[in-house]
């Protein structure tokens, strides 16, 4: 019977800490909370939460406050929290789901956190899990558009946006055989979120083509892209601004791309 009792004096002692603070629920206490990446006052400010919003914190560690937004864990200082209780949140809501508003682009008036640093809108950062794509694409002059090269395509970003862009097509010849060859491109890429699902990339590429032992060429070309994310299916489309060596002229032509996000 002491055995019984011990063990479960333990399992009360255990248990129910536990237990309510992984139900534990914090309101802002402050006009605007910063929200971060990281759980450090230099880390990326992602979002605010207003005043009296409230969280539901999974844990706390040195002075930093976690919470679980879209899928991610999110950081606030616990200087800028009070503890509160379920009973204040809307009968309704099964979750907490922060709003995480302000949002700030290049275009909008730049808010500052106490650091200095401007807040930034997740949105508008490259997350490489959610951007980078892998396809098939078609280019072509808009002069020619049936004799352009069909290819397999890679666009990888960072989460500055910064990334690069691959290309290794092939034309048949089979509008005309004396176009038939392959191609080759390569080079550095920037892309920037308008709005989910839309964004924008621009590729900056070195471009090879062979087509033969006395008709090789290369050149570069300026991708101006637009793009749609449809959950794992990325479309895009944009100008294909090319110069090239043998002609010394820039040709403008057309790209289409069909993607998927892996």
């Amino acid at each position: 019977m002491k055995h019984i009792r011990y063990c479960l004096t333990v399992f009360l002692i255990v248990y129910f800490p536990i237990m309510s603070f992984a139900q534990s629920y914090y309101r802002v206490t402050v006009q605007k909370a910063n929200v971060r990446n990281k759980p450090e006052s230099s880390a990326l400010v992602v979002g605010v939460l207003n005043h009296d919003e409230i969280i539901s914190v999974s844990d706390i560690n040195k002075g930093w406050a976690a919470f679980t937004y879209k899928g991610k864990i999110r950081f606030v200082n616990v200087s800028d929290l009070e503890p509160t209780d379920s009973s204040q949140l809307d009968n309704n809501t099964t979750e907490v789901k922060p709003s995480l508003i302000d949002k700030i682009t290049k275009h909008s008036e730049k808010n500052k956190s106490e650091n200095g640093k401007d807040i930034v809108d997740e949105s508008s950062i490259f997350d490489p899990f959610d951007y980078n794509f892998f396809g098939i694409c078609y280019r072509a002059p808009f002069k020619e558009a049936d004799m352009g090269h069909y290819g397999l395509i890679g666009h990888v970003f960072s989460s500055s946006g910064f990334g690069f862009s691959l290309n290794i097509g092939t034309n048949m010849g089979i509008v005309d055989i004396k176009s038939a060859g392959v191609s080759f491109s390569i080079g550095p890429n920037y892309g920037y979120v308008i709005s989910e699902p839309c964004f924008v990339y621009l590729p900056l590429c070195f471009n090879y083509i062979y087509a033969g032992k006395d008709n090789k060429d290369w050149g570069f070309s300026l991708l101006p892209s637009l793009g749609l994310k449809l959950k794992k299916l990325v479309l895009s489309g944009g100008l294909d601004i090319g110069w090239s060596h043998s002609t010394k002229k820039i040709a403008i032509g057309f790209s289409v791309q069909l993607g998927f996000n892996l």
